[in-house]
């Protein structure tokens, strides 16, 4: 019998200056800029107007997600309830990280072929991030149901928990494909702007370990003005 454990919110980053001026960051480690910031206080806003806290942060360690992941949910850096996952960490474009977007034949094929793409020198293939991202998945899940199972201990009930889970765009693209059980070809389907808010249910399986995630209606959606999969 399954049990609801907790919703994990996942957002993507503030813009940082790398976005505005469609430079590929990866793994880069880009502060937020000025929209950016003021993207995270909005964006927490909203989502405190919708009656959402958050009992939790799970973070990529990069800062443009980790002082986003600060902002929205009022939680600083070093409260026990703000936990770094590396594994949240977005995609290494290796030497082509700080580069025009489109500005290499490897980045064409990412965007036009995704399925066709070859990581550059120092690069994460698809077939590494889908397996981080899957190890990703089944961390936060772990981490989910030993920190419900803290409350539960503390407070003499259950009670499903509310988890904001700060990444990165392509990171998060990942995560929503295995969840759905799409492929690569089909990664830039799902557009993802500064700030936009994806809505997971996590409930534990019949086996230990075994977690089941259902994504629900999405929570936040700014749209993406840099993404070039964007029509019109």
């Amino acid at each position: 019998m399954s049990t609801y454990i907790s919703d994990i919110y996942l957002l993507r980053h503030g813009e940082t200056d790398l976005n505005k001026n469609q430079l590929t960051q990866g793994v880069t480690d880009a502060p937020l800029n000025e929209a950016g910031l003021q993207q995270a206080e909005e964006a927490g806003e909203k989502l405190r107007k919708m009656g959402l806290t958050f009992d939790y942060v799970f973070s990529s360690p990069l800062v443009r997600a980790s002082r986003t992941g600060q902002i929205v949910s009022g939680l600083s850096a070093d409260d026990p309830r703000f936990i770094i996952v590396p594994e949240l960490c977005e995609m290494n474009f290796g030497v082509l990280e700080g580069k025009p977007f489109m500005g290499a034949l490897n980045m064409v094929v990412l965007n036009k072929d995704p399925a066709s793409y070859t990581p550059p020198e120092g690069g994460e293939s698809f077939d590494e991030i889908f397996a981080r991202m899957d190890r990703c998945l089944q961390k936060m899940g772990t981490l989910s149901e030993e920190l419900y199972r803290k409350q539960a201990e503390e407070t003499g009930r259950e009670r499903p928990l509310s988890i904001l889970a700060a990444s990165h765009g392509m990171a998060m693209r990942v995560m929503l494909s295995i969840i759905r059980r799409t492929g690569v070809k089909d990664i830039w389907k799902t557009i993802i702007g500064n700030c936009d808010v994806f809505h997971l249910r996590l409930e534990s399986g019949a086996k230990p370990g075994e977690w089941i995630y259902t994504e629900l209606p999405k929570t936040l959606d700014h749209g993406d003005p840099y993404d070039p999969h964007v029509k019109g």
